[in-house]
């Protein structure tokens, strides 16, 4: 059976999930080895050899891991991966031209030099166009793919952990000694007392009408809020920035919020999709709802945050200028590889997740009328 005929079937996305993980470790080795390599025969130190291995390693796994996994998830898309390379394609013009335009006066000058044909000119500019335009079409084509691994990541973990939040906050294979889990996540998903979590269910539905745009501009939304909070709180701590320096802290932060800012909402995300519920006196209570509302509670955080702003604006050795510079292009690369992730996950992997997880679900916890039989 070939992969376009691959029935959607838990076992089978299980089985690639598996396939992708072998090429990711094994490439993740292979660049382990070449940068500590690298590195070795530079005549780097050992704490510099050791951040570029640990920097660099996580980012071309996941590069490798979106390249394998699109093979397989990319005929199972809303919007079929063939159209999203081509949507790549074209806005690499606009973004070339915008780049081109600004290199192109630091060139020739506002005006054109005499000793510069009209000729010269165009050809000049055809030139850092072309150039550009590849250069933009790699960057995107770098961001979906990265968005691809980052999103599988996301999706292969999912797989095997959510079926097990979803039965230890139903109760079904909880022992007495796991009673503290069953409280935290119910803590978690801010589920009230006089509710029984054991009367949890789910109701997935395929979505309707195309790509879900809504819960794509709320998604990134709420990743960028995460995004500010965990930025903020790691370069204006002044615990932390009495240990570390700042430029260490700005050059790990893009790698954090990358990886866990769109993760802490994709998950509140698949508790929607799936439909997940607890029955209630009045009405039910959905965990997605309470997910969230146990999110809105840590923008107290901002109160700590603002303490540290003082803290820090009153030192005056605090490089203020620099600093907002540094945290403006960390939010805008930010914002770059949350659209991409966010795109890629709801477009590839929300469906075929969900059903898998309600699937997992429906064996654990078949129907009351089969039950019956």
């Amino acid at each position: 059976m070939d992969d376009k005929e691959r029935p959607r079937v838990p076992e089978n996305w299980s089985s690639v999930d598996r396939k992708v993980s072998k090429v990711v470790i094994t490439a993740s080795i292979l660049v382990l080895v070449l940068v500590i390599a690298a590195a070795t025969f530079s005549g780097a130190s050992v704490m510099v050899t050791f951040g570029a291995a640990l920097l660099s390693t996580p980012i071309l796994a996941l590069l490798v891991a979106g390249f394998v996994a699109f093979r397989y998830y990319r005929s199972i898309g809303v919007i079929s991966g063939r159209r999203v390379l081509r949507w790549l394609a074209i806005f690499s013009w606009p973004s070339g031209l915008a780049a081109t335009v600004p290199l192109l006066l630091l060139e020739v000058g506002p005006t054109l030099p005499e000793s510069m044909t009209y000729i010269e000119f165009i050809g000049l500019f055809i030139g850092l166009l072309i150039g550009m335009f590849i250069a933009a079409l790699s960057f995107q084509g770098v961001l979906f793919f990265m968005g691809f691994g980052v999103a599988w990541l996301f999706s292969a973990i999912g797989r095997r952990v959510i079926p097990e939040i979803l039965a230890q906050i139903k109760g079904g294979t909880l022992k007495t000694s796991d009673s503290f889990q069953r409280k935290s996540l119910k803590w978690m998903f801010n589920i009230p007392e006089v509710i029984d979590a054991r009367t949890l269910t789910i109701s997935q539905e395929g979505r309707k009408g195309g790509f879900p745009w809504q819960t794509y501009k709320k998604a990134v939304i709420w990743e960028a809020y995460f995004a500010v909070l965990i930025v903020l709180y790691l370069s204006l701590n002044p615990i932390l920035l009495d240990s570390v320096d700042l430029d260490l802290v700005l050059s790990v932060s893009p790698y954090l919020l990358m990886i866990i800012s769109p993760m802490i909402v994709l998950h509140w995300l698949v508790y929607e999709t799936l439909g997940a519920r607890v029955k209630g006196p009045a009405k039910d209570f959905r965990l997605h709802n309470g997910l969230r509302q146990r999110m809105v509670q840590t923008i107290a955080a901002f109160a700590t945050i603002i303490v540290f702003v003082q803290i820090v604006v009153r030192d005056s050795d605090f490089p203020l200028d620099s600093w907002a510079l540094s945290v403006s292009f960390l939010l805008s690369i930010f914002s770059a590889t949350a659209l991409a992730i966010t795109f890629v996950y709801l477009n590839y992997f929300e469906q075929v997740l969900a059903k898998d997880i309600s699937d997992d679900f429906a064996r654990r916890y078949p129907p009351a009328n089969e039950n019956a039989d």
